[in-house]
């Protein structure tokens, strides 16, 4: 029952998000076919370097879990926050990255110098939003990691459909910023989600043990 309570909550939140980014690839295609292809290309690339957060997040669940079962909870908090700590020095690399070799990496996907052009701006962008992105997700792991299942699942879905979609709806179509306007409304979910998870966090640790449901 414990098991299915965790996977009936994880699963809603990933399906959440697929659903979330299923409407910004929608919005992508609303474009045209240049815009959509960048937004396609650079995602695919952002994904690459959120693998590295999810490995993060699972690592910050187990240290969080193995702490919060036996009730040490200064133990539990100080995993959380190394473990947020270390998606930020990791992301921070792979935004640096993204940076420095946009240009190359955008090759990697396209010879077609107008969607390169284009591509290039995209991928100089997504280094803002590695470090909340991925923070998000290690913050959503720590929290389950001391059973809180279920609020991770409810902050995320207000996160991406309250803020990330119709801010980068906005953005992009509204305000004008083409593609680069979808990942900023992805880069104001993730902040929003990883300030909101952050919070519960340590609303919890300061509460202690009888703050996580069984």
């Amino acid at each position: 029952q414990e098991l299915r309570r965790i996977g009936y909550a994880i699963g809603l939140s990933v399906g959440v998000e697929s659903l979330a980014f299923a409407c910004l690839n929608a919005f992508a295609g609303w474009l045209g076919k240049m815009p959509l292809a960048a937004y396609g290309l650079t995602l695919n690339l952002m994904a690459l370097g959120f693998m590295l957060a999810i490995g993060i997040g699972a690592a910050t669940a187990v240290r969080v879990g193995i702490a919060f079962s036996r009730g040490d909870i200064p133990d539990a908090t100080l995993a959380g926050w190394t473990g947020l700590g270390a998606n930020v020095l990791v992301m921070c690399g792979v935004g640096m990255i993204a940076y420095f070799f946009n240009v190359p990496l955008a090759d990697i996907y396209t010879d077609d110098p107008s969607l390169l052009a284009e591509a290039a701006i995209t991928v100089a962008f997504i280094t803002w939003v590695f470090v909340p992105d991925g923070g998000q997700a290690v913050m959503a792991n720590a929290l389950r990691g001391r059973k809180d299942v279920w609020m991770p699942t409810i902050i995320q879905t207000a996160s991406f459909f309250g803020v990330m979609v119709p801010f980068g709806y906005v953005s992009a179509f509204i305000w004008e910023n083409g593609a680069v306007g979808l990942f900023q409304g992805i880069l104001a979910g993730c902040i929003v989600s990883l300030a909101a998870l952050s919070y519960r966090f340590h609303r919890l640790s300061k509460a202690g043990p009888v703050a996580a449901p069984e």
